[in-house]
């Protein structure tokens, strides 16, 4: 999505992390944050209960709570931007 906008194919709103370190950099892409307060989003992990996977699953979401303190370290950084 960033490459489509950085070439001129649009405009978007991105959540930070997909665009700040460790991100590599996208030339051409203008980056502003969005004044407080900021639109934010719930994200869950779901699939259907007859899923063949259902026991992955739910050995994989303890893993993904670790991803809530980086969201909330990405808001609260610097609001120095690359372009």
């Amino acid at each position: 999505m960033r490459h489509m906008i950085a070439s001129g194919g649009g405009l978007s709103l991105l959540p930070a992390m997909t665009v700040l370190p460790p991100v590599p950099p996208t030339p051409g892409l203008a980056l502003r944050r969005i004044a407080p307060p900021a639109p934010s989003r719930d994200i869950a992990l779901v699939w259907p209960r007859t899923s063949p996977r259902a026991a992955t699953l739910e050995a994989l979401a303890p893993a993904l709570v670790p991803s809530v303190a980086l969201v909330r370290e990405l808001r609260s950084g610097p609001s120095s931007h690359r372009a």
